[in-house]
């Protein structure tokens, strides 16, 4: 039950499109992830075009991101990238090199994926990159 005189992530109940509950604010909807800032990612290609998934769920819905997933709570890498994009996606789309929807993409690290991938064209393969080191 919400109380009336507290604002902010307050309810917690599984978010429409989710499985997990979550503190939610029944005002403006926003949604309190309680995950230990670990995320799990793929640049999944087929024909030279990379898999993106449009968010169907807050943080950044409408936004395109790869198929990634922040790791929950006792919860194994492998089963953040199987479930993650699943829960969270609306719509899938493969995007040739000059087709990402740049404007539209949802996180700076997928940005970041996807121009790494971008700047691999030709490259039989690719070194795995991590966030910058801040200067």
């Amino acid at each position: 039950m919400a109380d009336a005189s507290v604002s902010g992530p307050r309810v917690r109940t599984a978010p429409a499109g989710d499985t997990r509950a979550r503190q939610i604010c029944p005002e403006c909807g926003f949604v309190a992830c309680e995950t230990p800032e670990v995320a799990v990612g793929s640049v999944a290609v087929h024909d030279s075009r990379v898999l993106l998934c449009r968010r169907a769920i807050m943080p950044r819905r409408g936004g395109w991101t790869l198929p990634a997933g922040l790791l929950e709570l006792g919860e194994a890498a492998g089963e953040s990238l199987s479930i993650g994009p699943t829960e969270e996606s609306g719509e899938v789309g493969l995007f040739g090199r000059e087709e990402i929807p740049w404007d539209d993409i949802a996180f700076p690290p997928v940005r970041r994926a996807c121009s790494h991938w971008q700047e691999s064209a030709g490259a039989a393969s690719w070194p795995a990159r991590g966030n910058p080191v801040p200067a």
